[in-house]
């Protein structure tokens, strides 16, 4: 769980993020050198974001196909 975890943001624009989207794509990381976003996807509590792959993204895949799988989170129905 990251509560209580500082985290550090890093956004992650794209080259071809539209002028009009209104989020930038970013990475989290916890101070203590966990990757938030792989660990909510693997807990099934995040989706992996596959509009602007970034070099995460077969790993953020493979997470959510397990956490799929295994039924977890916003898959468990």
């Amino acid at each position: 769980s990251a509560r209580g975890t500082d985290v550090r943001h890093r956004a992650q624009p794209p080259p071809q993020l539209s002028p009009s989207f209104a989020r930038v794509p970013g990475s989290a990381d916890a101070l203590n050198g966990a990757f938030v976003n792989l660990e909510l996807i693997r807990q099934g509590q995040a989706r992996s974001y596959r509009r602007y792959p970034c070099r995460f993204t077969a790993e953020m895949n493979g997470w959510e196909a397990y956490a799929r799988a295994h039924r977890k989170g916003l898959w468990r129905d």
